[in-house]
């Protein structure tokens, strides 16, 4: 599987660096799974999640970049923790991986 980033500013993969703490490649472990759409979400969409070492750092790290939490930290079954988010120029995105 591959996933594509389509952004008025590709130079802006230094936001997804910092917070993940390295470079991309290593981050696309494919994983999936189905939710149901809320009646507020105007359009399905593919959410992708990037593994990080600590979701409150990598957190953090996301809002001195510019990014805006919209859901979360928040455990989820199987003791991970998730946070979804939005990235400067408004593309959702989210994390996991365990809390500290």
């Amino acid at each position: 599987m591959v996933a594509e980033s389509n952004a008025q500013a590709p130079e802006r993969a230094e936001f997804y660096q910092r917070i993940a703490g390295h470079s991309l490649a290593p981050l696309w472990e494919v994983l999936h799974g189905l939710v149901t759409k809320t009646p507020q979400t105007p359009a399905p969409f593919w959410l992708y999640y990037f593994n990080v070492e600590a979701v409150d750092r990598a957190t953090a790290r996301a809002k001195d970049g510019g990014g805006e939490v919209l859901n979360g930290p928040m455990q989820v079954p199987g003791g991970s923790w998730i946070v979804q988010c939005r990235d400067p120029q408004g593309a959702m995105f989210a994390m996991v991986g365990p809390k500290r």
